[in-house]
């Protein structure tokens, strides 16, 4: 069957809910989850609570992984097509871009940056808040100073705050459905790109990407074509 067009997945998208549940769980300690273990904390090197919380929430509400395109890599974004339809792009850095807190970036990605920024608005929503120096160059604001994701009001906060846009004016474009997949509580759009992984990455990070894929995979079996 041929790969359907931009034009009729949007046609057949679930509409974003009118507002997003922005509620998450307090935490004032570490925990642990023995099985494989995975460190809950509030730092970025572990997996947050609200992390956790939101990728038990992934299973039972199929919408969570819905996505408006998946990808093999970053560069293959259609943007000529995408910007009919959006007028924000926020994207993610590590994973999508390049191995997590990779200082070099391909000349193909900086070429699909520069597409991108003559076509729409856009900034960086990245777990890290370093700004690399490669990244910087290209203009593209980062949004800093807001919720981590999952967070919806991160993905809210950073539409109006670096883009000037509501957040269903917008897509977030990542890695992973239990964190850049969030977006979809903020009535963002997301669309999926497959991580680039690297030797360093903690063990913890692959093994939440490989959940939330497996259920979006679960999902697509089960979802009207």
């Amino acid at each position: 069957m041929a790969q359907r067009s931009l034009h009729e997945r949007l046609q057949h998208e679930e509409n974003p809910p009118a507002e997003a549940d922005t509620k998450h769980l307090a935490v004032s300690h570490s925990a642990h989850i023995i099985g494989p273990m995975l460190i809950l904390d509030k730092k970025h090197e572990g997996i947050s609570m609200e992390r956790f919380a939101h990728a038990l929430k992934i299973p039972f509400n199929p919408r969570l992984t819905r996505t408006l395109m998946r990808l093999d890599s970053f560069t293959d974004l259609p943007v000529d097509d995408l910007k009919r339809y959006i007028k924000g792009l926020i994207i993610n850095v590590d994973n999508t871009l390049a191995e997590p807190r990779s200082q070099e970036f391909s000349p193909e990605v900086m070429a699909k940056l520069e597409e991108i920024q003559k076509a729409m608005r856009v900034c960086f929503f990245s777990d890290s808040d370093d700004q690399r120096p490669q990244l910087v160059k290209t203009g593209i604001t980062f949004a800093s100073n807001i919720p981590n994701k999952p967070d919806p009001n991160g993905f809210k906060m950073a539409a109006r705050l670096r883009l000037d846009l509501k957040a269903e004016d917008c897509a977030m474009i990542g890695s992973d459905y239990t964190k850049d997949g969030a977006c979809k509580e903020a009535g963002m759009r997301y669309i999926h790109v497959k991580p680039i992984s690297g030797p360093n990455e903690p063990i913890s990070e692959k093994i939440m990407r490989c959940y939330g894929n497996m259920v979006a995979s679960i999902h697509d079996r089960f979802r009207k074509k």
